[in-house]
């Protein structure tokens, strides 16, 4: 997701009419179940083991920067952000949802953000 949405978030701020949607639509039947464990060990878990624990801490703070801000860009667009929440919106979706303008949701949806 993070770096997936980066695409659309560049489209959604060259929109320079004051009628312009963007519009972007997930496959699955939940909104989301967050993090996807096995992206965020490639992104998060530094393979260097050669470094010393104070340069590792400093690469994985930036990397976590990328993905928190990955989410602040759709708070930060000129245009409205319009979601609609389904199914399980849990950790990061709660994340993302909170960034947006307007949240619409379905009736059989349910919310859960637990921080470990």
């Amino acid at each position: 997701f993070f770096f997936q949405a980066e695409d659309g978030i560049r489209d959604a701020q060259e929109s320079r009419g004051l009628g312009d949607v963007y519009k972007r639509q997930g496959n699955g039947k939940h909104f989301c179940t967050g993090l996807d464990l096995r992206e965020s060990r490639q992104i998060l878990d530094p393979s260097d083991t050669e470094e010393d624990l104070p340069r590792k801490a400093i690469k994985l703070e930036l990397r976590i920067k990328l993905m928190q801000d990955a989410v602040t860009k759709f708070e930060d667009l000129r245009v409205p952000v319009i979601v609609g929440v389904h199914g399980y919106c849990l950790g990061a979706g709660i994340d993302i949802i909170s960034a947006c303008d307007v949240r619409y949701s379905t009736t059989a949806q349910y919310l859960s953000l637990i921080h470990i």
